[in-house]
């Protein structure tokens, strides 16, 4: 990588006023310059001298400022500060010497820096940049769009607010969707959990995510995975037209790429879903009844012991009964020692008789749309 100078041109404050009048006091050190110098080097010494003409010091608040020796000296000597050349560390102290003299302005010179952008060195000038507030724009999107091609060990070390930018990026480029999962799982921050495509996941991405995280670290990804779920469990309905879906769907889950998923759910809450309404359904034509979805619950269709000990508990919707054609299922968590190892949602025809949704191991994910 080329040389990032920074760089002040002090010959014309040299010939006006080069009397050393002002002192930057660091730590148990001190640097002798003109109130000119400083005032050029510093904002913070700049709008001082505007308030107190009589100021003739700055001291420095952040330990071990006399690391900000040779920089200051550079500086107000017209030297030039080679950023590449800097260290991680000498990077972090350079940064917060400008800080303290409010003139991070001073690297907007960078910004016009003619760096080619290349895969090896795309990301070590990010987080340079980004380390003094410059703008990434350019940076991100290279990466976004270069992304398969970038050793992981570099995409590890940026930061995670300019991680998400690239991964959100309409232009990320990947060689597959493992990839990524693997560099989330490595990074180790959930955050990035949404910006996964769990619909290009393989068996082993499942295993491996839900190995490394907690459950509740998906509580924003839930509805992603829920999609994922219906949308390779439901069937085109290639008998009859008027249904969208096989009126039966069991996911199994019992030693699968789910294995554990269900059970965590479902354990979240111990309580009795036909009586608190932990599942509800959405039906055209509500509103005119006024009612909760357990007023149509057909109790004597319903048998209680069923729920605990056979593997037919079901919860029966009298839809006929009401005229009500079903748009769609809410499904929420309930937990029953005795359940089966799968979940069965049996549909029937436009809502035009009465729905049996099995309820074992409904989960708690979010609201499931079924759409007849």
């Amino acid at each position: 990588m080329g040389k990032m100078e920074i760089r002040l041109n002090i010959g014309g404050l040299k010939r006006l006023n080069f009397e050393k009048n002002f002192t930057f006091h660091l730590g148990k050190q001190e640097i002798k310059c003109s109130r000119s110098q400083a005032a050029f080097l510093s904002k913070a010494c700049y709008d001082k001298f505007l308030s107190d003409s009589t100021v003739d010091s700055f001291s420095f608040r952040t330990e071990k400022t006399e690391f900000f020796l040779p920089y200051i000296y550079k500086l107000i000597n017209g030297d030039a500060v080679d950023i590449n050349s800097l260290s991680s560390d000498q990077m972090s102290i350079f940064r917060n010497m400008l800080v303290e003299l409010d003139s991070l302005s001073l690297l907007s010179s960078l910004k016009s820096f003619q760096e080619t952008i290349t895969k090896d060195n795309c990301v070590e000038i990010l987080n340079k940049k980004t380390l003094f507030a410059l703008d990434v724009t350019e940076e991100q999107e290279f990466i976004s769009s270069h992304f398969y091609e970038i050793e992981q060990s570099h995409l590890l070390t940026i930061s995670i607010d300019n991680l998400k930018k690239i991964v959100e990026s309409s232009k990320l480029l990947l060689n597959n969707e493992s990839s990524l999962c693997d560099l989330i799982i490595k990074y180790d921050d959930p955050s990035l959990l949404p910006f996964l495509e769990y619909s290009s996941l393989e068996m082993k991405d499942w295993k491996a995510l839900f190995d490394h995280f907690s459950f509740s670290c998906f509580e924003s990804s839930w509805p992603l995975i829920t999609s994922f779920i219906i949308n390779n469990q439901f069937t085109k309905n290639k008998t009859n037209n008027a249904s969208r879906y096989n009126s039966i769907i069991a996911i199994n889950y019992k030693n699968s790429k789910f294995d554990g998923v269900f059970s965590y759910l479902t354990n979240k809450n111990g309580s009795n879903p036909a009586s608190d309404e932990t599942i509800s359904i959405i039906a055209s034509g509500w509103d005119k009844y006024n009612t909760s979805c357990s007023s149509i619950l057909d109790s004597a269709k319903r048998n209680e012991s069923d729920w605990y000990f056979g593997s037919n508990s079901s919860m029966i919707f009298d839809l006929k009964s009401y005229q009500l054609l079903l748009t769609g299922y809410s499904l929420k968590a309930h937990s029953s020692a005795w359940s089966s190892d799968h979940l069965t949602i049996h549909g029937l025809l436009k809502g035009l008789m009465m729905e049996k949704i099995g309820l074992k191991s409904i989960i708690e994910i979010q609201m499931l749309f079924i759409k007849i």
